[in-house]
């Protein structure tokens, strides 16, 4: 952009103009820049980390609590979950899967072996 400017500017002698060209041009990178870096990354087969929680299935080192705060490690991180049924009771042992990602929360389920 300022490239372009300072060979605008043996054009336009004003500063205004300059300046009005100097806006223009980083306008119009910041158009095509914003369109490329779109393209690659939320094309298709792009996910996020949160993405790979999705369908994580893993086994329960620890009971989880029936009331207050259910936590749970994976990959090192502590989520707090929330099971899809509340009556649901989670033991040593059982395997759960993460069905949904709500904000800082994983909805999870058992998952029948």
């Amino acid at each position: 952009a300022l490239l372009g400017t300072g060979v605008l500017s043996i054009f336009i002698s004003s500063v205004a103009g300059q300046l009005v060209c100097l806006a223009l041009l980083l306008f119009l990178i910041f158009v095509l820049f914003e369109k490329f870096v779109k393209k690659s990354k939320v094309g298709s087969g792009y996910r996020s980390n949160i993405d790979g929680l999705m369908n994580y299935t893993t086994v329960l080192t620890a009971d989880l609590p029936k009331m207050g705060a259910k936590r749970i490690k994976i990959y090192g991180d502590s989520w707090t979950v929330k099971p899809t049924s509340p009556n649901t009771v989670f033991l040593k042992g059982d395997r759960i899967k993460v069905v949904e990602v709500s904000g800082n929360q994983l909805i999870i389920e058992k998952v029948n072996t």
